[in-house]
């Protein structure tokens, strides 16, 4: 994605200002021979080189990254604003913020950061896909949550299923993974799963329970 300069230069600034430095002590600092390489960076004129970037950013507890671009959501967001005005226009603003955490959630767990557009947009076209397949059932809402055990039987609570801790472990199953890395966060897997269980309780109980049988034999 294009780096927006005038955006770039208010974070350089915004890094300035917070160690107090004058102009003329951040060029020194930065090896600049003049002040007025720094206002050009400041008025979105141009950026530092990579050396300098890495100075700045270290200044600023940051990335070069974040200097260039600003926080990764908002660099996915501005990536992927055709698909998010589909979204804001067909389902509105709750399933829209559902979408960026499940989108967030996937490139996390995926390790795709900043300037893997590619691989970025291929994600985005991919939930996207899961959630107007998922919206025709009317289940994106119910599977789009961190999936501890108390998030699990709050949303199922109200279908009354008597297995339904066997629902909680099999789903938590596959959590087992992101829990291990610190993360709880779901990713397509796991959407998938909770379709499945809550399909199968859905369409037919007695199946449901020879899930519970065949899972309590391993």
């Amino acid at each position: 994605m294009k780096v927006n300069l005038f955006e770039s230069g208010k974070r350089i600034k915004e890094i300035r200002m917070k160690h107090h430095y004058s102009m003329n002590e951040f060029a020194r600092i930065l090896d600049s021979k003049s002040t007025s390489s720094v206002n050009d960076w400041e008025k979105g004129r141009n950026l530092p080189n990579k050396q300098r970037l890495e100075k700045i950013a270290l200044l600023g507890s940051t990335t070069v990254e974040w200097i260039k671009y600003g926080d990764f959501a908002s660099y996915v967001s501005q990536l992927t604003s055709e698909i998010e005005t589909k979204i804001l226009n067909e389902y509105g603003e709750t399933t829209l913020n559902n979408y960026r955490e499940a989108l967030l959630d996937e490139l996390m767990i995926e390790k795709v950061t900043y300037e893997e557009d590619t691989k970025i947009l291929a994600a985005a076209e991919e939930i996207y896909s899961m959630l107007v397949h998922s919206k025709k059932n009317n289940q994106f809402e119910q599977v789009t949550f961190d999936l501890t055990p108390e998030r699990i039987q709050d949303r199922f609570a109200n279908l009354k299923i008597n297995d339904f801790e066997i629902m909680c472990l099999a789903v938590i199953h596959q959590m087992d993974p992101l829990y291990k890395k610190g993360n709880r966060s779901i990713d397509s897997q796991i959407h998938s799963t909770a379709i499945m269980l809550y399909d199968l309780y859905q369409k037919n109980q007695d199946d449901f329970i020879l899930y519970r049988d065949i899972n309590k034999k391993d």
